[in-house]
């Protein structure tokens, strides 16, 4: 469950499907309703999510997990 309040400054997460992990953020549509964007460039930094996911946890297995500050700059978003 995602939390009604997602603090803006800590949005951008790494979705992990399948054997894909996709750097994404959460992007507020209406007040405690969140849905998630898969950056623009994700297949670009999916290698680099990869072994961010890794060092946190491991094998990635399908989840959300914290997206590192330097990787969630690299992010590119359909809106910018």
């Amino acid at each position: 469950m995602i939390p009604g309040i997602i603090p803006a400054h800590n949005r951008t997460i790494i979705l992990v499907r399948g054997a894909r992990c996709i750097v994404a953020r959460y992007r507020q549509t209406a007040p405690y309703r969140f849905e998630i964007e898969p950056a623009t460039n994700w297949q670009d930094l999916e290698d680099d999510a990869r072994q961010a996911v890794e060092d946190l946890a491991g094998a990635p297995a399908d989840d959300h997990y914290p997206c590192p500050d330097e990787l969630a700059a690299r992010a590119e978003w359909a809106d910018d």
